[in-house]
Formats: C-alpha cells, sequence, structure tokens
C-alpha cells in the first residue's frame, strides 16, 4: 500500500506546482516525506496551510481505512538570508 500512496501523493503534487520534475515523495515506514524546488513550497502549504492540511487530511484517512497511521509533511531548505530565531526576543518590544 505504501507505493501506491507514495505515487499517488507525488502525482497530487506534482499538479500544483510550476516544477513538477523536481517533486519528490520518500516513503518512511508512516511518514510521506515531499521534496520539491523551494519556489512551489508555497503552493504546497498553501494560504494559510490550508492545502497541506488537506493533503494530511485525506491521506490521513485513507490509512485509516487500512488501519494505519500515515503522516504528510514537506522537507523545506533552510531560509537563505537570515538566521534562525531564537527564543525569547519579540520584534517590537523593548526591553
Amino acid at each position: 500500500m505504501d507505493e501506491g500512496l507514495r505515487v499517488l501523493l507525488e502525482d497530487v503534487v506534482r499538479e500544483m506546482v510550476g516544477l513538477p520534475d523536481s517533486v519528490q515523495v520518500v516513503a518512511k515506514k508512516d511518514l510521506f516525506l515531499i521534496q520539491t524546488d523551494p519556489a512551489d513550497v508555497g503552493k504546497i502549504i498553501g494560504r494559510k496551510g490550508r492545502v497541506i492540511t488537506a493533503l494530511r487530511t485525506v491521506f490521513m484517512a485513507i490509512g485509516a481505512v487500512e488501519g494505519e497511521r500515515i503522516v504528510v509533511e514537506i522537507k523545506q531548505p533552510p531560509r537563505a538570508g537570515r538566521p534562525p530565531r531564537q527564543g525569547g526576543h519579540q520584534r517590537g518590544v523593548l526591553g
């Protein structure tokens, strides 16, 4: 079942992005990891996360029917130009 779901997810994501040849879905046990060009990550996430939430819901439902747990994640490259934020500091707050 994993290979069929992997191919299905890959096909769905390829239809959503601008660079379909860059899409790969890697299956590791119950995890499906979507890898794509950084320019297309926003299209997979969608406005307010609606697209990735819908994908996760559909694949979780498919897994539930089969008695399996399925997790869909996006592998995001590190953000260029800015180091990761450290906890504690809030922008615009003097202290």
